[in-house]
């Protein structure tokens, strides 16, 4: 196994994937599907009552493939998934700048690798399936 160090969140360790953990965001080294299109900035995920969001910034570009699942693809400036607050965000998402965070720190990701994401997602036994978590 190999390192793999996340600074400034923490460290873990697996084989040749490289997973990020952000709160409610997750996200893996992935290669993008080619059906998966490219699409603008947004958030990755919003909360439906606080005001927080997880986006992207850096030199970054997301897609998005036919059964919404989002993709990013990382360039030589790197990027970094953040945790903020929509009144701090000043919507430059090329930016490298580190904003204010709202719960937790920003994660790194790698320069030149591709993401795929994943929202974390609570089972509702009442209901008996699935359901994205809400904020």
């Amino acid at each position: 196994m190999s390192k793999i160090d996340l600074k400034p969140t923490h460290t873990i360790f697996m084989s040749k994937k490289h997973f990020v953990h952000g709160g409610d965001v997750q996200a893996i080294s992935s290669s993008i599907p080619k059906n998966a299109k490219p699409m603008a900035h947004k958030p990755i995920a919003l909360g439906e009552k606080s005001g927080h969001m997880h986006i992207v910034t850096g030199d970054v570009q997301l897609f998005i493939d036919d059964q919404n699942t989002m993709y990013a693809s990382v360039g030589d400036g790197g990027a970094t998934l953040q945790h903020v607050h929509e009144s701090v965000f000043d919507g430059q998402y090329n930016s490298n700048k580190i904003y204010q965070k709202a719960d937790h720190k920003q994660v790194i990701l790698k320069p030149n690798t591709d993401y795929k994401f994943g929202i974390h997602k609570r089972y509702n036994p009442l209901a008996r399936h699935w359901e994205a978590s809400k904020d």
